[in-house]
């Protein structure tokens, strides 16, 4: 929001519109700007709007210095002026802000900037948690009878696996964090009918809660070398279908292998009715649906991602609903994953 002089690493950290006179003098060693910032920067002088040597305002607040503003009542218009003709700037160049303005943003500014500050803190000590636990997981699947009791009960594989879902969760957050940023997309090989019955087992009780059941046809055995990313994306769509099907329904699953180079993945719920002009936006990033906005809280960034991470991945996504009645109809997620396109990439 505002270009600061950081108190802490004595240096100006540019971020927004500046004036070409102040970040050039600021780096002349022979003038007044960076002593007046260390000056300032002293414990003797408290928080608040302070004045420099060329007339600009800069505010003093939990150790930071917002610098190089224009402040109506306070800067010295007339320093200011003479000072950006210097470099053919004018002050209609630059937002000039009262001095109540100012002391709110800055205010609004340092809340956001706490809570940030608490949520990748949070962040990083849950994903500290979540390996941690993962890592325990391993070594109880290592055990050969205990790996037996896992694939026989699957309330005790959802309890060991569940710690996946929030390692998913998370990779979810750091890429809408990061604007969908790919991670070096690290592949490996990837059977899809595993991949997807095991994010189902382990999905399948948020699905309880609601007497959404999942069931599933077919089988595959293709392996594809392909993005891990798809992980996540299969992960961003059962949630999806578990979150708007509609109650006492189930979720179908189905896997079929065109050949050995090919399998089709198809998702299928009931849900809501979603229209013609709805469907052509639901990849779009921040797009949330009427039955979206009905029904949960969301970003409506998840589809969007999940789209963006078939597309690097080669998988050919197709998305369609079929209106059943006036009220609900069957929305399906199609995959279809072949070996010479995945790779290539």
């Amino acid at each position: 929001m505002f270009n600061q002089y950081s108190i802490e690493k004595k240096e100006l950290i540019v971020s927004t519109e500046i004036p070409y006179f102040c970040e050039k003098y600021y780096y002349d060693n022979n003038k007044k700007c960076r002593k007046y910032y260390e000056e300032l920067s002293k414990e003797e002088h408290s928080d608040g709007l302070y004045q420099c040597p060329y007339g600009f305002s800069c505010y003093k607040c939990n150790g930071k210095i917002y610098s190089c503003l224009i402040v109506l009542g306070h800067s010295d218009f007339s320093k200011v002026n003479i000072h950006l003709k210097t470099y053919k700037q004018t002050l209609k160049d630059f937002t000039n802000y009262t001095i109540s303005q100012l002391r709110t943003i800055i205010g609004h500014t340092e809340v956001l900037e706490h809570k940030q500050k608490i949520l990748r803190l949070t962040i990083h000590d849950l994903k500290n948690a979540t390996k941690h636990f993962m890592d325990l997981a391993e070594n109880v699947k290592e055990n050969a009878d205990l790996a037996k009791k896992l694939e026989e009960d699957d309330e005790l594989f959802s309890a060991i696996e569940g710690y996946s879902l929030i390692q998913y969760r998370l990779e979810y957050h750091d890429q809408l964090l990061n604007n969908n940023a790919v991670y070096g997309n690290e592949k490996r090989h990837i059977n899809f009918h595993k991949m997807i019955m095991k994010l189902s087992k382990l999905l399948q009780y948020r699905g309880m809660k609601k007497d959404v059941s999942i069931e599933f046809h077919g089988y595959t055995n293709n392996y594809f070398w392909c993005s891990r990313d798809m992980y996540l994306a299969s992960f961003i769509f059962i949630e999806n279908a578990i979150k708007y099907a509609e109650q006492f329904t189930k979720i179908d699953i189905f896997f079929d292998d065109k050949d050995r180079n090919t399998t089709e993945v198809r998702i299928a719920n009931i849900c809501k009715n979603i229209s013609e002009d709805e469907m052509k936006k639901i990849y779009k990033d921040g797009f949330r649906g009427e039955q979206a906005q009905t029904t949960s809280k969301g970003s409506g960034l998840g589809l969007g991602l999940a789209k963006k991470i078939c597309d690097r991945s080669g998988v050919q996504l197709t998305t369609t609903f079929q209106e059943k009645d006036f009220k609900v109809g069957e929305f399906v997620v199609e995959l279809k994953i072949q070996r010479d396109i995945v790779e290539k990439i």
